[in-house]
Order: C-alpha cells, then structure tokens, then sequence
C-alpha cells in the first residue's frame, strides 16, 4: 500500500506570470520545473523528519527507505509512501517477561501473546495454540503522514521553502536575460 501527498505548483498563476513575461517563456517553464523540484526536496526532508520523530523509530534509514518522491510533470513533485507498517525491529525493542515490549509512538507497548523468534523479530500467536503467528509491525508511514501534526507540518514546510525558491529561482532567470 502506498499514499501520496502531491505538491502541485498552481498553474494559471504561471500561465499569468508567463504572459507577463512573455519573451521568456522557455526560462519561465525551467523556473517552474526547478523551483518544483528544489522546494518539494525540501519538504520532503522535513517530512521525513517529521515521520522518525511522530513514530520513535531507531534510525533515520527507516524512513528515507519507504518515503521518497517523484516528478511527473513540470511544477508537479509528489511525496510517495510505500509499503505496510514498519517492522519492529525498526523501534527500540526488548523482552518483557516472554512478551515483546516496542516503544511505538515514543511510547512503550506491551504486545499480548508475543515472543521473539529465533531471527530476532516479534511473533505473536492468533491463538492460544503454538500456531498461527503473525509478524508484528508498528505505524504505518501512510496513514501517519494523513494525520493532524504531518498535515501541519507538511503545509508549514510549503509555505516556509516554496515561495523563496521560487523567486530565487524567477530573480535568477530574469538576471540572466
């Protein structure tokens, strides 16, 4: 599973812009594309951050892993999440009393009925037969990027590092004329 945030740059603000500069318009468009691209990089960092703080994963790594970004088309830049929940050995872990204790969330939890296998993952039974087990996984990096503090995070971030880089980039063209 995988969710998306897309960062869209508004496009008849460009065509305004554009006409305004009309001897211009190949420069206008790379401004477009490249200030999309510069900006959404930037929020795409903050939003990583913004993820290993909200889930109290080990390691940055965890989350560059599963949140990347594309550009589809020009002033267009898409922030990706893939895949399910993280695993558990993503987080602080430790045995408690033949469970598996994780501090998810930066917070500790205790999962019922859980052990760690032989590999060192947490297992936990369906049942309370020997069999079925299932993997344990803590968030998953889709669902948190929808709720409230990413949503904030996400749109303070836009408006912090899109807007100069996009008259960075205009004064920097109109220089070169």
């Amino acid at each position: 599973m995988s969710d998306m945030i897309a960062l869209r740059l508004d496009t008849r603000a460009w065509e305004r812009l554009a006409t305004k500069f009309a001897a211009m318009p190949p420069k206008i468009a790379r401004v477009r594309k490249e200030a999309a691209i510069e900006g959404g990089d930037k929020v795409r960092t903050d939003v990583r951050r913004g993820l290993k703080v909200v889930s109290g994963v080990k390691t940055y790594a965890s989350i560059t892993a599963r949140v990347f970004a594309r550009s589809p088309a020009p002033g267009r830049y898409c922030i990706i999440v893939h895949g399910p929940g993280l695993p558990l050995s993503a987080f602080p872990t430790r045995s408690a009393g033949g469970a598996v204790s994780a501090d998810v969330w930066g917070v500790d939890h205790l999962f019922k009925r859980s052990f760690f296998s032989p590999s060192g993952r947490g297992r936990a039974r369906l049942t309370r037969e020997r069999l079925p087990v299932r993997a344990l996984f803590g968030p998953n990096l889709a669902k948190e990027m929808l709720k409230g503090g990413m949503v904030d995070l996400f749109e303070a971030s836009v408006r912090r590092n899109v807007g100069p880089v996009i008259e960075k980039r205009l004064a920097r063209a109109l220089a070169l004329r």
